[in-house]
């Protein structure tokens, strides 16, 4: 059973989320909080390719949404904090292009400080 799936769910209902506003920020941050729960709680249970879906979920929305959203800091963050936790348990064995995902996003000039901001957590 994967301990994961509710974050997996929440993960595809971040990136479902087309509109802005407050009420959508408090959607974006309760499924970004419901994803950290579960890596926070469960990662160590857990083998490192069953974080692969939130992982691959999130960098496609960092990369084809991400520089165009309106979220308020508060999502962001939270987001930052989410891309931290997940680089830090795969990137070396798992996702090692991460990195160089996040710097051509830097280097396409979309929305760059804020591609910028994630690069520099």
């Amino acid at each position: 059973m994967n301990l994961l799936l509710p974050a997996i769910v929440c993960a595809q209902r971040f990136v479902d989320i087309d509109s802005t506003g407050n009420d959508e920020d408090l959607v974006r941050f309760f499924c970004l909080h419901v994803i950290e729960n579960a890596l926070k709680t469960k990662l160590d249970s857990q083998p490192t390719e069953a974080l692969m879906p939130i992982n691959e979920v999130l960098m496609r929305w960092l990369q084809d949404k991400g520089p165009e959203v309106e979220a308020q800091t508060f999502v962001w963050n939270k987001f930052a904090y989410l891309f931290v936790l997940l680089f830090r348990r795969m990137y070396a064995t798992h996702a090692t292009q991460m990195m160089s995902e996040l710097v051509e996003l830097v280097a396409s000039g979309r929305n760059r400080e804020r591609m910028a901001d994630m690069y520099l957590r």
